[in-house]
Parts: C-alpha cells; sequence; structure tokens
C-alpha cells in the first residue's frame, strides 16, 4: 500500500513537472529558447516510455490552450517524432479530431 501511495505522488509530481515544463517554456523570451527547448525535449524524451499518457495529454492541452506557443510545441513534437512516431501521431490524430468536433458544433450557428 504504501508504495503503491508513493508511486501515485510520483506520478502527480512528474504529470505537474511536465506541464510547468510545457507551459513555462519560452515565458523568459527568445534569449534562451534554443537552450529551453533542447532541455525540455531532451527531458521528455526520456520520460516518454513510462509517461506517454501525461506527456500526450499535457502537450494536447499546451497547444489548444496556448496558442501563441504553437510553434514550441510543434518543434517539441518534432523532436518527439524522431524517438516515437506512433506518439506523435496520435496526439495529431487526436488534435485533428478535437478540431472537427469544433467545427462541426459551430457550423450548427451559421447553417
Amino acid at each position: 500500500m504504501i508504495s503503491e501511495n508513493r508511486k501515485n505522488v510520483t506520478s502527480l509530481d512528474v504529470e505537474s513537472k511536465i506541464r510547468l515544463l510545457l507551459t513555462m517554456i519560452n515565458d523568459d523570451g527568445h534569449v534562451k529558447l534554443k537552450s529551453s527547448l533542447d532541455k525540455l525535449t531532451s527531458r521528455l524524451k526520456d520520460k516518454l516510455e513510462d509517461y506517454k499518457e501525461v506527456i500526450s495529454k499535457n502537450l494536447f492541452k499546451q497547444i489548444l490552450f496556448l496558442p501563441l506557443k504553437t510553434s514550441i510545441y510543434s518543434t517539441i513534437a518534432s523532436v518527439l517524432f524522431t524517438k516515437d512516431k506512433q506518439f506523435v501521431t496520435d496526439i495529431l490524430n487526436t488534435f485533428i479530431r478535437q478540431i472537427q468536433l469544433k467545427n462541426n458544433e459551430t457550423s450548427k450557428y451559421y447553417d
């Protein structure tokens, strides 16, 4: 029981860190962007096998809610694509489906 609780806490810690890293990237300006991207993508690639769902969910949310950073997130996705093509393909397919759903909902109001 204790190890299960410890695993849950660790999982939450990792998810929080991933979310924070994805959210905060480039908040300090373009000067450190390349360095920040290199560090972040390296960390994500290292954690990809163990935390695919967490990375996917948080990357998807960042793309939706921080559209000004889309170019940064596409760079991250490109780097992750070199590690696991199917993982990034799944993220993109999910994103496309969500856009299509939103378009269908919106088109009801304009028909």
